[in-house]
């Protein structure tokens, strides 16, 4: 006789036989595991196993749980699988908005760049027309023209050998604060001054491998530039 059959043996022996003692059965299946307990009011109100083990009313709790955690599972791995794909719809929901913001901030940033290009090359234009016309406006453009060079020069100069042309744009910068003009073009030359720290600052984060303050300065060198050439008086 298998164990199977041993224990539902045992199991209807006692209900024949202790029938007026309130004998139960249950049968819990437990990871493919058969598992009989017998509750017995003769017996102090303890369960008992078809093994003659007494369970302590802890134990019974415990194994009530156990049941109910096993009854329980598939809806528990059914809300687990839930959660997951649902945290990761919310993460990839999340991670598509992020794109999407910066994507629109980066088109937003490019239509704010092509504007003030825009702008700077009529305000530049518009100056240039005036050189001939004012010695004051001939100095500056004269001096402006000099740093353009420089800086293109040094734009195409490799890292290694980029002291030269960034003394170069030094020596131009001292000759921008010692430059004559009239009152009403001094802020157009402390523009013009403060244009050059700005530019000569940025090599020198290039040179040190700065590329996060090389790329701060760079994006505001336009404005910088607009600037200078607002500052230039309409008449003076």
């Amino acid at each position: 006789m298998n164990s199977a059959r041993s224990i539902l043996f045992v199991a209807l022996l006692l209900t024949t036989t202790l029938a007026h003692a309130n004998v139960s059965i249950r049968c819990i299946k437990d990871n493919g595991t058969t598992v009989f307990s017998m509750n017995c009011e003769a017996n102090g109100g303890h369960w008992v196993v078809w093994n003659r083990e007494v369970l302590t009313p802890d134990d019974i709790r415990e194994s009530e749980d156990r049941i109910a955690e096993i009854k329980d599972r598939p809806r528990l791995e059914a809300e687990k699988r839930f959660r997951a794909e649902k945290d990761r719809a919310d993460k990839d929901a999340a991670e598509q908005a992020r794109l999407r913001e910066e994507l629109a901030a980066e088109r937003e940033k490019a239509v704010a760049k092509i504007a003030a290009q825009k702008a700077l090359n009529e305000r530049r234009d518009w100056v240039r027309g005036m050189r001939t016309k004012d010695p004051n406006i001939e100095k500056l453009i004269a001096l402006k023209d000099r740093w353009d060079e420089s800086v293109l020069l040094a734009s195409s100069t490799p890292r290694i050998a980029l002291a030269g042309p960034v003394s170069r744009l030094q020596d131009l910068k001292d000759q921008a604060a010692t430059l004559v003009v009239a009152v009403c073009y001094e802020k157009a030359r402390g523009k013009l001054i403060m244009l050059m720290k700005s530019e000569i600052f940025k090599f020198l984060a290039f040179m040190q491998e700065d590329k996060k303050s090389a790329s701060t300065i760079g994006n505001l060198l336009i404005d910088l530039e607009y600037d200078f050439y607002a500052a230039i008086p309409d008449q003076c």
